[in-house]
């Protein structure tokens, strides 16, 4: 998430689902970093927001937190 890439003469922005913390993969720092919205301690735009919502409803809520926390723990692909 984060990383830019060009095709056709444009560029893109890369979001893995889940990934919201710019490393390529969901783990325990993108577990602990949901975790962080939700107790208000964090906030989430850009591109980074679109990888915490899973749902795609635009809306981080709690669906999206348990789906990242699923992802985690290898529940949820």
């Amino acid at each position: 998430t984060g990383y830019k890439a060009v095709a056709d003469g444009k560029e893109y922005v890369i979001i893995v689902k889940g990934d919201v913390d710019g490393n390529g993969t969901v783990d325990a720092t993108d577990y602990v970093r949901i975790k962080s919205v939700f107790l208000g301690k964090l906030s989430m735009d850009g591109e980074y927001f679109l990888a915490a919502d899973v749902e795609e409803d635009s809306v981080l809520d709690a669906t999206d937190f348990l789906r990242i926390k699923s992802i985690f723990l290898g529940l949820y692909n």
